[in-house]
């Protein structure tokens, strides 16, 4: 297998796994819905091996590039990281500083997690509509 495309599977799986992940739950939904303790602990671990997959990209794209180079911490930072390299030799070489490498999927994470915490509290704070009653039924007068 060529270097380059380890980062290619890993973010086809990541989509792959993203996209037909809900439609898969629901063909399960039966079958999980007799064991729900089973259940959440096999949703709740499939959630966090995506998680942690997607956080994976960060270290093996700061492996696999060479970045900026500035100086001071930088090299340093750029010295850690061939170190402890599984390859030999980076395989692309971009203008981006690697802690911008390193950082991303984390800052996507922590973006996307104030995102549901803020939609989630402005859903709760909004007071309810009131229900619509059907035609048969009689009015609360």
């Amino acid at each position: 297998m060529t270097l380059g495309l380890l980062p290619v599977l890993l973010i086809g799986t990541l989509l792959v796994a993203a996209f037909a992940g809900p439609r898969l739950l629901e063909i399960a939904a039966p079958a999980l819905s007799r064991y729900p303790r089973t259940a959440v602990a096999v949703i709740g671990g499939g959630v966090a091996i995506w998680l942690i997959a997607f956080m994976l990209l960060g270290p093996l794209f700061a492996w696999m590039t060479t970045g900026q180079s500035g100086g001071g911490a930088v090299d340093f930072c750029r010295q850690c990281l061939q170190s402890s390299s599984p390859w030999i030799d980076p395989v692309f070489s971009t203008g981006v500083p690697t802690f911008v490498i390193l950082a991303g999927p984390a800052v996507l994470i922590g973006t996307a997690l104030v995102f549901v915490a803020t939609r989630t509290a402005a859903e709760e704070s909004m007071p309810h509509a009131p229900r619509r009653r059907s035609a048969g039924e009689p009015s609360e007068r």
